[in-house]
């Protein structure tokens, strides 16, 4: 709620993304981490009309509020969900 600055620039990102990538179709979960009990990170490919995107998201266990999105990132490289092995 604090951070109206960071949502109106998440906002904007994502109507580009769509207009670049095209309408998210679905999406399928690749993987997890955790850090610790409270915080985690949630990683998705977005299967998009045109491309597919990746889309991260970190959560935070807070006391007060419970889960809770502390950060999105989303980019299309998801070439990195793959290891160079």
């Amino acid at each position: 709620k604090k951070k109206e600055e960071q949502v109106k620039n998440l906002m904007d990102q994502t109507k580009q993304a769509i207009v670049l990538y095209g309408k998210v179709v679905s999406n399928e979960p690749v993987s997890s981490e955790s850090a610790s009990n409270s915080l985690i990170r949630l990683r998705y490919l977005g299967i998009h009309s045109n491309f597919p995107m990746r889309w991260i998201f970190t959560y935070f266990n807070s006391p007060k509020y419970g889960w809770i999105v502390i950060n999105v990132k989303l980019d299309d490289m998801s070439e990195y969900f793959f290891s160079d092995e």
